[in-house]
């Protein structure tokens, strides 16, 4: 039962991670100006979660 109990953690842990992703592309407005090139209004605090990762 603990097995099952590790891997229903995991899907939701999953889930919530994915969700998370989802509405932070939605709440970071972006426009494409040029090819590879976008802009962000930057109004009021830019919080660490919500800045795109430049890897």
């Amino acid at each position: 039962m603990k097995a099952a109990e590790r891997e229903r953690e995991a899907a939701r842990d999953a889930l919530i991670a994915a969700q998370q992703d989802t509405i932070r592309e939605l709440v970071t407005p972006l426009s494409p100006i040029a090819e590879g090139v976008l802009v962000m209004p930057l109004v009021g605090f830019l919080l660490t979660r919500r800045r795109i990762p430049t890897y």
